[in-house]
């Protein structure tokens, strides 16, 4: 799916992440979310912005991961992905 969905430079850059902090450079998780959603951000210069939220358990001790998403919209395939800061 990283082949098809992702660039080559951002897979190279997942690895580098993966490997200095020892869990999925995607998910930015060592474990597998319960829920997700995005939401688009805006777009321009070539390139679609998106905030995804993970969901992580259940109830109301259920935590969240926001990671900023950056696709070109060229060849839609997605080029970026941050930690999004708290409050996106």
């Amino acid at each position: 799916m990283r082949a098809h969905y992702l660039t080559e430079d951002l897979r190279r850059r997942l690895a580098g992440w993966e490997e200095a902090n020892n869990a999925d450079g995607v998910l930015r998780a060592q474990d597998v979310p319960t829920a997700w959603e995005v939401r688009y951000d805006d777009s321009g210069a070539g390139h679609l912005s998106a905030t995804a939220t993970l969901t992580w358990g259940t109830g109301p001790d259920a935590g969240h991961t926001r990671l900023a998403l950056q696709s070109d919209l060229g060849t839609k395939l997605i080029s970026g992905i941050e930690d999004s800061p708290v409050g996106c």
